[in-house]
């Protein structure tokens, strides 16, 4: 197992990934985002 692996390995599964998943974390983004300026920077439980 070296870093080609791993990288390789990450490449394959980022390829992979369903583009319904992709979208639905862009859209909650914002959301997000908001709750960390709320939040003052500091952690935010989901």
């Amino acid at each position: 197992n070296s870093v080609h692996d791993l990288e390789a390995a990450a490449q394959d599964l980022w390829v992979h990934l369903p583009q319904d998943n992709i979208r639905r974390l862009i859209n909650i983004m914002p959301d997000r985002v908001a709750a960390c300026i709320a939040a003052g920077g500091g952690p935010k439980r989901y």
